[in-house]
């Protein structure tokens, strides 16, 4: 999972001087975001750099914050942040329902029916609780990841 993150991490922040060219631009900067620091910050700050070359059009010069709209490669950055907050996502709320049946199956064996019924009403609301934050969580980031990239590329 992590491998794959970083290669399409990598990917997407992999500036190269024509559009045409993302594949060898991936290949000039993904050994060095692996070496350094397994994500592309050392992309993203040539990016930076060549942001002041970059025209409007990106037809010339190409960097991770201006040109992947003439490609359609913002597109990966999206969808790479939206996979990884899901899946965390997921993570949480399968690993909270373990725990909610742990914690009624051991309730059931060793209480009355009335201590079992406090503890089944707890877990629900503990259960309710953190899928609601786990929701607003999800959609918070996917609309800031979108209104950053379209802030970032410009208004269409």
């Amino acid at each position: 999972m992590v491998m794959v993150m970083v290669v399409a991490v990598s990917a997407a922040a992999a500036c190269v001087s024509q559009p045409r060219s993302l594949f060898l631009g991936f290949l000039r900067g993904f050994p060095l975001t692996f070496l350094v620091f397994g994500y592309s910050s050392a992309n993203i700050w040539a990016g930076h750099k060549q942001e002041k070359q970059c025209d409007n059009s990106c037809s010339y010069r190409c960097s991770s914050s201006c040109c992947y709209r003439s490609r359609g490669g913002g597109i990966v950055v999206i969808v790479v942040v939206v996979v990884v907050v899901v899946v965390v996502a997921v993570v949480v709320v399968v690993v909270v329902v373990v725990v909610v049946v742990v914690v009624v199956v051991v309730a059931v064996a060793v209480a009355t029916v009335v201590e079992v019924a406090v503890v089944v009403a707890a877990v629900v609301v503990v259960v309710v609780v953190v899928v609601v934050v786990v929701v607003v969580v999800v959609v918070v980031v996917v609309v800031v990841v979108v209104a950053l990239w379209e802030r970032k590329i410009g208004a269409v």
